[in-house]
């Protein structure tokens, strides 16, 4: 059976990092980014960790349907990392989606990896801010003070 891995940890705190560093030498990875690059900084992180990646994972750019992306990757791929859900709810909130469809999606991102866990061949991945950890900060002293070391919470 396949596992599912869901990474905690504080903002800025090297919850991606963590999450892809067993995972670079295998083949076939798909890694799903939810990031806009809204600003310079978002932009600075985004290429930085498109940087950090191995250039033949196949990198999927989705900010808003994420279920539908990762149902067509159920297949083709040793690997599926998501990166990262609380910016995926953050897009759809902006883009002003009802809190209701926005729960609905959710709850069929559980079925999907539900799901997978029992018929997929793919191991899947999500990363996303532990709650009362932070967020970004203004300004980089304040961002350093405040990082924790993600942790995975264990397989789903």
């Amino acid at each position: 059976m396949a596992s599912s891995v869901f990474v905690l940890g504080g903002a800025r705190s090297g919850k991606s990092r963590f999450a892809v560093s067993d995972l670079a030498r295998s083949r076939r990875v798909a890694f799903v980014a939810t990031a806009r690059a809204g600003d310079g900084d978002m932009a600075r992180r985004i290429a930085r960790h498109q940087a950090e990646r191995p250039r033949h994972w196949k990198t999927i750019e989705e900010p808003y349907d994420l279920v539908r992306r990762l149902a067509d990757l159920e297949e083709g791929y040793d690997a599926v990392v998501v990166d990262c859900l609380t910016l995926w709810v953050s897009n759809r909130l902006l883009r002003g989606d009802s809190d209701d469809a926005i729960l609905d999606e959710t709850d069929g991102l559980a079925k999907l990896i539900g799901r997978r866990a029992t018929s997929f061949t793919v191991s899947a991945r999500a990363c996303t801010p532990r709650p009362g950890w932070g967020s970004v900060s203004a300004t980089s002293s304040e961002s350093s003070t405040r990082r924790s070391p993600p942790r995975a919470t264990g397989s789903c």
